[in-house]
């Protein structure tokens, strides 16, 4: 698999590269000291509902069932077992060994380890795209949005921004402020996941500047600002996505996953443990 040319440059002192696609065939070796992103168009696994469900827990399944539609419980499949098959991967299991547990917060974490020790991952979809990150020894957030009208724009604007964000946006020109605001929330809800807080972290109190994109202001239990880092990433048209990590500054790899709908079950060839 070929690397291709730094796409984004620098952002915040982190390393933005894309990738090929790459599917259980070609293989990717695993970052020890960066972050793997990997990207999903879910409307690619509209059939194979039960093959997605091969290495899922009793749990995962039940879950999927309890969801409304056959369309969220595709998603949620799909999503699920691309995270153990990529977890599975890093560790050199089978995705259905991969044990998942919630943390103090409700945040998952591998069975075992500690919160942001040994390998950390986080996931969020959206419509028919979602994300997956994953790296070692450091807490990491993900989110992604679709861009869409929102009934109540400003008064959301007025909640989630900080004064100086907040300003910001209302001299932005009004054709510019929806997609900012979407920015602004994937940023935060990035931060806040990382964190394991989640909205709780106090959206308000994390100010941001989305050029050049850098986080400016933390509440005071996460400082200093400047330890956390922030990567936009290019989802898909209408979409807006970040990532959220703390600690030095790292490379990000960026790929599109193109799983076949049959998931590997065994990977004789994968890394070893770490």
């Amino acid at each position: 698999m070929r690397r291709s040319e730094p796409s984004g440059g620098n952002l915040d002192g982190c390393t933005l590269h894309t990738v090929e696609r790459v599917t259980p065939e070609t293989g990717r070796p695993p970052a020890s000291h960066g972050i793997d992103v990997w990207l999903m168009d879910l409307s690619l696994f509209a059939d194979g509902l039960s093959l997605f469900a091969n290495p899922l827990s009793l749990e995962e399944r039940e879950r999927a069932e309890r969801l409304r539609t056959p369309l969220l419980r595709q998603r949620f499949l799909a999503v699920r077992a691309a995270l153990r098959w990529l977890l599975g991967l890093q560790l050199g299991i089978d995705p259905e060994d991969v044990a998942l547990v919630a943390g103090v917060h409700g945040k998952p974490l591998l069975a075992g380890s500690e919160a942001d020790r040994g390998l950390v991952f986080n996931v969020s979809h959206a419509a028919d795209r979602a994300a997956l990150a994953l790296g070692w020894n450091r807490s990491l957030g993900i989110d992604i949005e679709r861009i869409r009208p929102l009934r109540h724009r400003d008064a959301l604007a007025e909640r989630c921004l900080a004064a100086d964000e907040l300003s910001c946006w209302r001299a932005a020109p009004e054709a510019e402020r929806q997609s900012r605001l979407f920015r602004h929330w994937v940023g935060k809800e990035a931060f806040g996941k990382a964190t394991g807080l989640g909205i709780q972290a106090g959206f308000d109190a994390i100010s941001m500047d989305l050029e050049p994109l850098r986080i400016s202001a933390v509440p005071p239990r996460f400082v200093p600002a400047a330890a956390w880092h922030l990567a936009e990433l290019e989802v898909a048209a209408d979409y807006v996505g970040c990532l959220c990590y703390n600690g030095p500054p790292c490379e990000v790899r960026v790929a599109e996953l193109a799983l076949h709908p049959a998931l590997p079950k065994k990977f004789p060839n994968g890394p070893e443990m770490r």
